[in-house]
């Protein structure tokens, strides 16, 4: 790793095998600050202290992975550039996800989490949740009289296409939702002007996938595609 390192590797993949304790990555590791394309699987995400980023990397990709607590809400901003992030399952450590990311572009994000709050993701187009545990919203981030839904997508301007769980789907709904939306004198409004894609998984037909729906069919125009993939009857 070392060597890799001091030769100024661009692109990288460790996958650790074997069964018993996730593997340890090397040190010289952090110091690789021209890596642009980096896959980690089964080992800890431990950077020293003075870990400065990886200020080239666009594309990072984690599956089997012991993070940081803070890893999204400190050590992520490290990749100025970082482009598409890809969290696979099985990712543990963190505790709520608050993505300051200016130039990512794709999120998929198939792990567990617990909360969830995008503070800068201008540019953020592509977003995929699929959460096998339990999500809520960070509420400390959102207004009390605004529905979180409105809020999520406030912070996502550039939003085109959506791939959501049902599990994501804890949100505060008011009843009136679509109507508030449509008020001329609603200030604040938040507009999918770009989405064009919905997609939830495992639909149930629940009041908040309906309102989810409703929301978007009167905030986005160019939106040509919703799909609810049902869960199995008997499940």
């Amino acid at each position: 790793m070392l060597y890799l390192s001091s030769k100024g590797v661009q692109e990288l993949t460790l996958l650790f095998s074997g069964t018993g304790r996730c593997g340890q990555l090397h040190s010289a590791l952090f110091s690789a600050i021209h890596l642009k394309r980096l896959t980690l699987q089964r080992c800890r995400f431990t950077p020293p202290s003075g870990f400065e980023g990886f200020p080239k990397l666009t594309h990072l990709q984690l599956a089997n992975l012991w993070l940081p607590l803070d890893f999204f809400e400190h050590v992520l901003p490290k990749f100025p550039l970082l482009e598409e992030l890809r969290v696979l399952p099985r990712c543990y450590g963190y505790k709520e996800l608050a993505f300051v990311a200016p130039s990512l572009k794709v999120l998929l994000f198939h792990s567990t989490l617990w909360k969830l709050c995008f503070k800068h993701t201008p540019v953020l187009s592509v977003v995929s949740v699929l959460d096998p545990g339990v999500c809520s919203y960070a509420e400390d981030n959102f207004a009390d009289d605004v529905p979180d839904m409105v809020r999520l997508f406030e912070s996502l301007p550039a939003l085109q296409h959506l791939n959501l769980g049902v599990e994501l789907l804890l949100v505060k709904v008011i009843a009136n939702l679509v109507e508030l939306l449509e008020a001329e004198d609603h200030p604040g409004v938040c507009r999918l002007q770009h989405l064009k894609e919905l997609n939830i998984r495992d639909s149930r037909g629940t009041q908040v996938e309906l309102d989810l729906v409703r929301f978007v069919l009167a905030t986005a125009p160019l939106l040509h595609s919703v799909r609810n993939k049902e869960v199995p009857q008997g499940n």
